[in-house]
């Protein structure tokens, strides 16, 4: 695929009781849609504001981009690409339910980390999300709503769709109960995943 051909469209459905998409489900878009058909990794992943339905994808290059909801740049070696994500009408995917519990029922909760050995059946990005969402429930339980707002990538490329190993997400920093950082180690693969609380 080269990048004329890059998708122009995306769509997304709610899962659960959610009255947005899940970074989770934009994450796999970028990776699955934009990245992966060129032989690119998601290198970053930023969520400004909720996406609520489908969006429309847009380069940099063309000029100021308005209301960007998420950016996500995609690499391979010294190559790079950022791409915006926009609102583009209501989701066109019908909801679906999202059994987050069986993840967490399944994963290990320490002091500085949170570990899932069992196959849950789940994207690993999907799995991991959910188990930061657990260790924030657990220690920092009247911080607000945590949020995923940004994935980086640090080496071995994108988090697996279906992963073969254990994965691990280990606390990094922590800014208070404003912010936090984990790093996420996965099949030989890790990326950094920051968290942030809204009240």
């Amino acid at each position: 695929m080269t990048r004329s051909q890059t998708p122009e469209h995306l769509a997304f459905g709610l899962k659960g009781d959610r009255k947005y998409v899940q970074g989770t489900e934009i994450y796999s878009a970028c990776r699955d849609l934009l990245a992966r058909p060129r032989d690119f990794v998601v290198s970053h992943l930023i969520f400004h504001e909720m996406l609520r339905g489908d969006a429309r994808v847009v380069r940099f290059d063309d000029g100021e981009v308005p209301e960007l909801l998420a950016e996500c740049r995609l690499s391979r070696g010294d190559l790079a690409e950022t791409l915006g994500l926009v609102a583009d009408g209501p989701p066109s995917i019908d909801r679906s339910t999202f059994e987050e519990e069986r993840i967490v029922a399944a994963c290990a909760i320490d002091t500085d980390s949170v570990r899932l050995e069992a196959d849950t059946g789940f994207d690993s990005i999907e799995e991991v999300v959910a188990m930061i969402k657990a260790w924030h429930l657990e220690h920092l339980p009247d911080a607000g709503k945590w949020l995923f707002v940004r994935l980086d990538a640090r080496a071995g490329g994108d988090l697996p769709a279906r992963r073969k190993g254990p994965i691990e997400a280990r606390l990094a920093g922590r800014l208070g109960t404003r912010m936090t950082r984990f790093l996420v180690s996965v099949d030989g693969r890790e990326s950094m995943i920051t968290f942030g609380s809204r009240r």
